[in-house]
């Protein structure tokens, strides 16, 4: 929580080993972002290099995300410049 803050209140490049929890930062940094903004259509980009890992970043957003993320047709939406 507290890195989340951290990197969510100021322009941040954020460094970590693989398997330090870097997408529940993310995650949180995008809903603090979003909670801040105060505007319903206010949203979050998320950049992933390849399809497989969009998957699987929209898996984890999804699923370590406010309830409202679960339960919203619009609140994840995954894309690749590849299709």
């Amino acid at each position: 929580q507290k890195a989340a803050e951290d990197v969510g209140s100021r322009d941040s490049i954020l460094i970590m080993p693989t398997g330090t929890g870097k997408t529940l930062v993310a995650c949180m940094v995008c809903e603090l972002a979003l909670k801040r903004a105060d505007n319903p259509k206010a949203f979050a980009l998320f950049i992933c290099e390849n399809g497989s890992l969009l998957e699987q970043q929209a898996s984890s957003f999804l699923r370590d995300g406010p309830e409202e993320w679960r339960t919203s047709d619009t609140a994840i939406a995954v894309a690749s410049g590849n299709e």
